[in-house]
């Protein structure tokens, strides 16, 4: 969960910090490409809400996969320039239903997609 935590969730984040944090998670770092886009959730009550949402919280999509009965803020960080180091993205906040994977302890363990 954890691990989970560190990836997708940036509580409090605001539009305008995809450079820092994609920087301090160091999301760019694996391969040194620049991600397309990444979405962070940002809702305050975070890790309560999004483990909810593997339980009463979310209803099944598919196989291990749940999606929010509610809608959750994000930010999705959308690359505007893979030529200059570090990369360089823009912040598009929205408010939208999410879909994660959740194990069988009833913990989040992949972030599928906002929708």
């Amino acid at each position: 969960m954890d691990k989970f935590q560190n990836k997708h969730i940036n509580a409090g984040m605001i539009a305008g910090q995809c450079d820092d944090v994609m920087k301090e998670k160091r999301i760019n770092k694996i391969n040194s490409l620049c991600k397309n886009k990444k979405t962070f959730i940002i809702t305050i009550a975070t890790m309560k809400t999004i483990r909810g949402v593997c339980g009463p919280g979310g209803v099944n999509f598919s196989g291990n996969l749940h999606q929010s009965r509610t809608t959750i803020d994000v930010v999705d960080c959308m690359l505007t320039y893979a030529n200059v180091r570090p990369c360089k993205y823009r912040s598009v906040p929205g408010n939208r239903y999410i879909v994660i994977a959740c194990d069988s302890r009833g913990d989040p363990i992949h972030f599928e997609a906002p929708l």
